[in-house]
């Protein structure tokens, strides 16, 4: 079982104090080391349906202990900070949602920008 709360000390206490910079790429870093993925590798709205998956972290905590991964504080009173981002990584790996091959990842990561691009385009003024 991979326990999150070995992970996100250092992101706890850079949310706590404001530094929202430094607290995002402490996120970043953790979702890489420890999944080797992060919310860049996802659709949005694989996202949003992965996301209403786990809408509390009671929830959250329960389904991903079930794929070997654990959300709760070291006390297990809590969810880690972070708990719902990591879900929904968790959630992606284990539908398959992340290819695994390094060429395949670049494009999907390539078709999530170009849609990205699309949407702003079609938002702006």
């Amino acid at each position: 079982m991979i326990r999150f709360s070995n992970y996100t000390e250092k992101l706890g206490r850079l949310k706590k104090t404001g530094l929202y910079d430094e607290a995002y790429a402490e996120f970043t870093s953790i979702c890489q080391r420890v999944l080797g993925v992060y919310l860049h590798d996802l659709f949005d709205e694989d996202c949003v349906r992965l996301g209403e998956m786990v809408p509390n972290p009671a929830q959250a905590i329960r389904l991903c202990r079930a794929y070997g991964f654990d959300l709760s504080t070291n006390d297990g009173t809590r969810a880690v900070p972070g708990w719902h981002a990591f879900a929904i990584l968790i959630l992606a790996k284990a539908e398959g949602l992340i290819p695994t091959i390094p060429t395949l990842r670049r494009e999907r990561r390539l078709a999530i920008y170009a849609e990205q691009l699309i949407r702003v385009q079609h938002t702006s003024p």
